[in-house]
């Protein structure tokens, strides 16, 4: 039986024994997408376990691994971003979402979505000026 590999402290995470191939890099970069389209869906971090467990037969320990790369890669997208490019894109969505919500007579869905973009606007909400 061998034992454990203890975790480092400040990562949580297991030191890695060699060098990722280019091809096992792909597969975990592929890996780490789909995790963060699942967390971004809202998917919980057992259902992530679960569906890891199922398509790629991870352990718990990997799909943890996995989570994490998926939100410091997230956290990296909006560090990076521009709050006004953020901003911007957020009230062309909601733009979108009313009037698509007007033309299919989901009165209180473009009524949300207006109520949002003029708080991101600060005409309104805790952003008015």
């Amino acid at each position: 039986m061998t034992a454990k590999v203890p975790k480092t402290p400040a990562t949580g995470q297991r030191p890695r024994r060699k060098p990722i191939s280019g091809e096992n890099a792909l597969l975990i970069a592929d890996q780490v997408r789909q995790v963060t389209a699942w967390l971004c869906d809202g998917h919980r971090p057992f259902e992530i376990r679960e569906k890891a467990r199922e398509l790629w037969g991870l352990g718990d320990d990997t799909a943890d691994e996995r989570m994490a790369l998926a939100r410091k890669r997230m956290l990296a997208d909006v560090s990076v971003a521009d709050r006004q490019e953020i901003a911007a894109q957020a009230m062309h969505a909601f733009s979108r979402i009313a009037l698509e919500s007007l033309e299919t007579r989901q009165l209180s869905n473009a009524i949300g979505a207006w109520r949002a973009y003029c708080e991101i606007a600060g005409v309104m909400g805790k952003n008015a000026q």
